[in-house]
C-alpha cells in the first residue's frame, strides 16, 4: 500500500495495574500452557504479566478480515533480544493449533513471520527503533507490509508475498517479558478500494 490505512484505535489499556486480562475484551494465551502467561496493565500500558517468559493475548470482540491491518504504539521498547509484535488472521485461538502471521520488532529490526508460532522467518529489514515508535501491520490476501510509525510519519519497512491462504481472524499481540509496554491498539478490515490501490501500485513497482 502507497499509505498505511486509516484505522480505529480500539484500546488504550487504561485501569488498575496487575488487571489481567486488561479488559472483557482481551483473552489471554493464544496457546494455554506454561510459558506463555499473557497481558496485564501496567502504568496505563499492556506488557507481559512476567519477565521471564513470553506472553499472547487475542482481541475477541470480533474476526477481522480475511484483509486486515494492525498497529500498536511501542512507548517502551522492550530490550536487548526481547521483541513486540503484532498477530493478524489469528485462527483457532486458545488451542495447540492455532496460527497467524507475526510482525516484530526485535533489536533494531523489523521481521516478519507466517504461520506462527511454528512457521518460518519469512522476511527480516534493519529497522531503528525508538521509544514511542509504533509498529504496523497490512495483510490483503497473500501480501503482508510491516509498517513503522515514527515523528508522527508512517514508513514501510518490510513486504512481502505468498500464495493466498487463511480466513478471517482475530487481531493479537506477543511481547517477550515485561519490560516493553504496549499502548494504542488499532485494528480494522481492509476497504477493497485498499486493496485495489496496493495491488495497482505493486504491478507498478514490478513493471
Amino acid at each position: 500500500m502507497a499509505d498505511f490505512p486509516s484505522i480505529p484505535v480500539v484500546e488504550s489499556f487504561t485501569g488498575v495495574n496487575g488487571t489481567t486480562p486488561p479488559n472483557a475484551d482481551w483473552t489471554n494465551e493464544l496457546l494455554v500452557r506454561d510459558g506463555l502467561h499473557g497481558f496485564a496493565i501496567q502504568g496505563n500500558a499492556a506488557t507481559g504479566r512476567d519477565s521471564n517468559n513470553e506472553h499472547t493475548a487475542w482481541y475477541n470482540r470480533r474476526i477481522y478480515g480475511p484483509n486486515m491491518a494492525a498497529s500498536i504504539e511501542v512507548p517502551t521498547l522492550p530490550g536487548a533480544t526481547k521483541y513486540v509484535g503484532l498477530l493478524l488472521r489469528t485462527i483457532l485461538p486458545g488451542t495447540a493449533n492455532w496460527l497467524a502471521w507475526g510482525i516484530y520488532l526485535q533489536d533494531n529490526n523489523l521481521k516478519i513471520y507466517r504461520d506462527a508460532p511454528a512457521g518460518a522467518l519469512d522476511t527480516t529489514v534493519s529497522v531503528t527503533w525508538s521509544a514511542g515508535d509504533t509498529l504496523g501491520a497490512v495483510l490483503a490476501g497473500g501480501h503482508i507490509e510491516g509498517w513503522q510509525k515514527s515523528g508522527g510519519v508512517w514508513t514501510k519497512r518490510a513486504e512481502t508475498d505468498h500464495a493466498y491462504a487463511g480466513s478471517a481472524g482475530y487481531a493479537g499481540l506477543w511481547i517477550d517479558g515485561n519490560t516493553g509496554r504496549l499502548d494504542n491498539f488499532s485494528v480494522g478490515a481492509l476497504s477493497d478500494g485498499d486493496i485495489v490501490a496496493s495491488r495497482r501500485r505493486r504491478r507498478r513497482t514490478k513493471g
